[in-house]
């Protein structure tokens, strides 16, 4: 089980945690970081506490050496949106990738399976560095529904 206390930039159990945002079942949680597995569970760079125990988020995105990479996450209701950056995006590589895309991921919560699915996701194209981005998901959400 999962008994730390809910903070950021944490590691549990040889994994870096970025962000969490509750979320989910009632107590539960989905946390995004630099892993592939939590606890044992093959979810790479986002991941779902329920309260009870960890479970696997269906996913399509794979950092460059293999992890997941989430670094900011917001949920609302039964709505997550995760940002992060990856080298593929809903399992497609494009050729001329030359660094890894900056990703908006949207997830919708459903309640029969308790488990989040991805929805669509919105790429930002650009050649600057992610690294030291600090814009949490919440500051895209206005621009993502004014598109």
């Amino acid at each position: 089980g999962w008994d730390r206390k809910f903070s950021v930039n944490f590691y549990y159990d040889s994994n870096h945690i970025n962000d969490i945002a509750l979320g989910g079942a009632e107590g539960g949680a989905v946390v995004v970081g630099d892993f592939t597995y939590i606890q044992g569970i093959h979810s790479p760079g986002i991941a779902y506490w329920n309260g009870d125990h960890w479970k696997g988020v269906p996913n399509y995105l794979v950092h460059d050496d293999g992890d997941g990479q989430g670094h900011g996450v917001y949920c609302e209701s039964d709505e997550c949106f995760v940002v992060g950056y990856f080298d593929a995006l809903n399992g497609f590589t494009p050729s001329n990738l030359s660094h890894p895309i900056r990703t908006i991921a949207h997830y919708i919560y459903d309640n029969v399976t308790d488990n989040w699915y991805p929805q669509e996701t919105y790429s930002i194209w650009d050649d600057a560095p992610f690294n030291g981005f600090e814009i949490k998901a919440a500051s895209f959400i206005p621009f993502i529904e004014e598109e």
